[in-house]
């Protein structure tokens, strides 16, 4: 049993626990301030990276009772545009003055396909957060003309429908792209980015839709997300 099959089973006990922690954790954190003047204890770090990945499973493994488990005749360019103009909104409001370039390549005729609408847009927001992500962090040290810029296209192509989610970042480097999909693996300094987004993805695309996805990478210069859908889900 993969560490992310046993987060869920064991959410329903795990999730009021952990709010309660989470309460007592926001007040301890108060506390610690007034003290020492510092914004943060390093003691609570661990426990904020804790329920910051419960808080995502919960997010993607509670929704809509009528959406639990069903596949839905979906236009996939239209739930793209969505929930690409959410993560851009989501990721400016998470950094004033962030500035990209997002462009849609959607195929004009693409086949409507059977997914589990709300499962999907988690996993696009996901990709379109690690890309925005990256091309902010190369922004900070790129030479002056450096356009960051992120593309999501759809393809048609002979055995499946493909997404691609493609950065002009920092890269992966080829130790990391081996590790980019474990559990609570994580290159971003944050205590909000508990290294479960990927990991989640990638079991929801695999198994829930029986698909792919995996990652290439120019080490500094690109990263390219790709998903591929099998033709038999297919209407």
């Amino acid at each position: 049993m993969n560490e992310t099959t046993s987060l869920k089973q064991n959410e329903k006990e795990l999730i009021p626990i952990l709010r309660e922690i989470k309460k007592f954790n926001t007040d301890n954190e108060i506390r610690f301030q007034s003290v020492t003047g510092d914004r943060q204890n390093p003691l609570q770090r661990p426990i904020i990276k804790l329920i910051s990945g419960i808080e995502i499973a919960d997010r993607i493994t509670s929704p809509k009772e009528e959406e639990v488990g069903v596949m839905i005749k979906t236009d996939l360019n239209e739930l793209i545009s969505e929930t690409a103009e959410s993560a851009l909104h989501s990721m400016i409001s998470d950094n004033p003055g962030f500035n990209c370039n997002l462009a849609l390549d959607l195929e004009k005729i693409l086949p409507q396909i059977e997914i589990i609408p709300g499962e999907i847009k988690f996993v696009i927001f996901c990709l379109l957060r690690n890309a925005f992500e990256s091309v902010k962090e190369r922004t900070a040290s790129a030479p002056k003309g450096y356009e960051p810029k992120v593309t999501v296209s759809t393809r048609k192509l002979p055995r499946f429908v493909q997404v691609r989610v493609k950065d002009n970042g920092t890269g992966i480097s080829d130790k990391n792209a081996a590790k980019i999909f474990d559990a609570y693996f994580t290159t971003k300094q944050s205590e909000r980015n508990p290294g479960l987004g990927l990991t989640i993805s990638k079991e929801l695309i695999t198994i829930h839709h029986k698909g792919e996805l995996f990652v290439e990478s120019d080490f500094s210069s690109s990263t390219d997300f790709i998903i591929r859908f099998p033709t038999l889900t297919l209407m």
